[in-house]
């Protein structure tokens, strides 16, 4: 299915146009493979280029908190923006390079030649995010050490999953597939403690910038603040905007409308008003709240800053109904550092 927004189909064309330009060149000039591949390596990095400056045009906004303007997915396809697709377009550029040099040296030159330009941008990156990710490991593994919590420095696949967010269950098959994709890795500086009566969970991920010019070079850190219950629930995704004047809106994405409405009293939305979570989820037996961070921000790291994270997500909690009914789906998951969860 391909669905699209705006000008989210221009790279589509673009791409059509391109394999158009090869094969008419290469059946006019007898299967000449080098030259259409020359004439098809110009065109798509001429057409790439457009299709930035286009990019740039409408899928721009500008941010009071920034200097700059930061990229937007207002026209994509199949969660795609058009400026994503840059490196799309210089890879196909790069493929032609490897038919037309093929032609002049060897296969075997043309396709280390190709590897070589993967490498330089794929690995500076993988590079940096390695970097980063051992600087959170060692400090959690020293406040798990101080405070006798359980630590691991990686998580399983399976991990990533339990908290992998939903796609919007209110939305078309059509806004479903053009949605951006979370593009999460495994998780890693994985710590478990408890607080008071409650047990939790923190753990970091990497999120590729999707609506970025080179997604593998702009990697946002998200960290995940998970609180566990004693049984399982419905998945619940909680939006809350306080407003100045009036009750704060609340949207809220479930299969049982009632479910909601059950959770979400009047209580729980000015705690959360209060707590500064403005968006949590319910998933399974874990209450899920995730942190975004930008390039440059300061993260506390530090075990005051978890415990008053947890701290704030317990003061919602303490406004959650004593009984379920007919809500609950049985007992709790797995301990995330136990059995399959680990790596």
């Amino acid at each position: 299915m391909f669905a699209f927004t705006g000008l989210g189909f221009v790279p589509m064309a673009f791409f059509a146009v391109i394999a158009f330009a090869f094969f008419r060149v290469n059946d006019s000039s007898e299967a000449d493979w080098r030259s259409a591949s020359l004439l098809a390596c110009f065109v798509t990095l001429v057409l790439g280029a457009v299709n930035l400056l286009l990019a740039a045009g409408v899928n721009r906004s500008h941010d009071r908190r920034r200097p700059t303007a930061a990229w937007n997915a207002q026209h994509r396809a199949n969660g795609l923006s058009l400026q994503s697709h840059t490196p799309g377009f210089l890879t196909l550029a790069a493929v032609f390079l490897v038919l037309w040099s093929a032609q002049r040296l060897s296969w075997a030159a043309a396709g280390t030649g190709f590897a070589l330009l993967v490498a330089l941008y794929v690995l500076p990156a993988g590079l940096l995010h390695r970097a980063e990710r051992a600087d959170v490991n060692a400090q959690r593994q020293k406040i798990a050490q101080q405070h006798g919590w359980q630590f691991a420095a990686r998580g399983s696949r399976r991990l990533a999953k339990r908290w992998r967010p939903i796609p919007s269950l209110s939305v078309s098959e059509a806004e479903r597939v053009n949605e951006v994709p979370a593009t999460e890795s495994r998780p890693y500086a994985v710590l478990s403690g408890r607080l008071g009566d409650r047990n939790f969970t923190v753990a970091d991920m990497s999120c590729k910038d999707n609506n970025s010019v080179m997604p593998a070079w702009n990697r946002r850190r998200t960290t995940l603040y998970s609180v566990h219950l004693d049984q399982s629930l419905l998945f619940l995704d909680v939006r809350i905007t306080p407003r100045r004047w009036g009750s704060p809106e609340v949207a809220a994405d479930t299969v049982a409308p009632d479910f909601a409405r059950l959770i979400l009293t009047p209580a729980v939305v000015q705690a959360s008003v209060e707590a500064g979570l403005q968006a949590w989820s319910l998933k399974g037996s874990d209450l899920i709240v995730r942190v975004e961070h930008t390039r440059g921000d300061l993260v506390d790291d530090s075990a005051e800053g978890i415990l008053e994270a947890i701290e704030r997500i317990g003061s919602v909690l303490d406004h959650f109904p004593a009984d379920f009914g007919a809500w609950s789906l049985g007992g709790p998951a797995e301990h995330p550092l136990r059995g399959r969860y680990v790596s």
